[in-house]
């Protein structure tokens, strides 16, 4: 977790969106945990934004999460 606030810090991402960054991190790897989420299938994602939608999440919020997903150090964090 730490790297990747160094990576988003390191781009000049500005502090709000890398709150945003985090919490998908953070969300990301609990679903990850929980239904076996491989960042590098696109599957993956749609699986991913479902779980969102079931969770009452808002459309800017999948954007937001989607955003984050398809930032490299995101990406590289959920591949391991």
């Amino acid at each position: 977790m730490a790297r990747f606030a160094r990576a988003l810090f390191k781009k000049e991402i500005l502090r709000p969106y890398r709150n945003q960054y985090l919490k998908w991190l953070r969300y990301s790897l609990n679903f990850g945990s929980t239904y076996r989420f491989v960042a590098s299938d696109t599957r993956s994602l749609s699986g991913f934004i479902q779980s969102l939608e079931e969770n009452n999440q808002t459309t800017m919020q999948w954007e937001q999460a989607v955003k984050a997903f398809h930032e490299p150090a995101f990406s590289s964090l959920l591949s391991g």
